[in-house]
Order: C-alpha cells, then structure tokens, then sequence
C-alpha cells in the first residue's frame, strides 16, 4: 500500500499540469488501486460547473497509470507512458461538481502485449457515478 499527495503524484504518472486528474493514490496492490481526486476551479475537463464525461474517463485512465507507475517506480524502472486504446461499457450515472472530491477504484483484469485492461469505478460518498472497462496501451522503455 501507498500513501502519495498531490505534491508527489507526479511521480507516478506521465502527466503534468494542468492535464493531471489524481490527486492522490491511496492504495495499491498487484491489481487493484484506489485514488481521490478534488474537482477544483481551473481544471480544464470542467463543463457547466461539473466534471465532464471526459473527465471521469481521464481519472479512471490516470487512476490505471499511477498504479503503473508505482509499481514501475518502486522496481527501479522508468514509469512507462500509455494511452486509452478503448472504452467499453462505459456507464455515467452523474456528473461530480465543481467543489466536490471523488474516489476512483480500478482493477486490473488482465495484461498482455503492452495492452493492460481496468475495471474502473468513480464513486461520490458511496454512490458510483462512473463504471467502465479501459484498454489501455503501455509503452514501456526496457
């Protein structure tokens, strides 16, 4: 398990400002982790006073890649880049508001070939407002 803030999430994602759409990974293990993340005035996925759709998918994403990057991070490895190859099953219930913070749990289901596949769900006070299934490609450096 893993305690990261804002001011060193930087370390685990490829991600800079203002792109950056996890404030923190709060757990880790061999599949599965758990982040927050402040919807604060500025960001740039912001529509109407609330996250966009876009937004939650971005987390779920980020979410995926501060696990990788932890795990990349503490082996001495160089914390690889990716990208969202596909989103399937995607379900909003609702959007989080400007001002609100919001808890994302992803599991990784399966990898292989570079392609990692998450399980993600972004939760507001116990309420799931997003589910999804992300295939994500990793560009790994060794």
């Amino acid at each position: 398990m893993t305690q990261d803030n804002e001011s060193n999430i930087e370390d685990c994602i490829p991600h800079r400002k203002p792109m950056i759409m996890v404030d923190g990974l709060h757990t880790a293990t061999d599949s599965m982790a758990v982040s927050t993340f402040a919807i604060v005035p500025g960001n740039v996925l912001l529509s109407h006073g609330y996250l966009s759709e876009a937004g939650l998918i971005e987390n779920i994403a980020q979410t995926a890649a501060a696990h990788a990057g932890y795990w990349y991070r503490k082996n001495g490895k160089e914390i690889p880049s990716g990208f969202i190859a596909a989103v399937k099953n995607l379900r909003i219930a609702s959007l989080p508001a400007l001002g609100t913070s919001i808890q994302t749990t992803i599991h990784a289901i399966n990898q292989i070939l570079g392609m990692t596949i998450v399980d993600g769900i972004v939760e507001q006070n116990r309420e799931i407002l997003c589910s999804c299934e992300l295939k994500i490609f990793i560009k790994t450096y060794d």
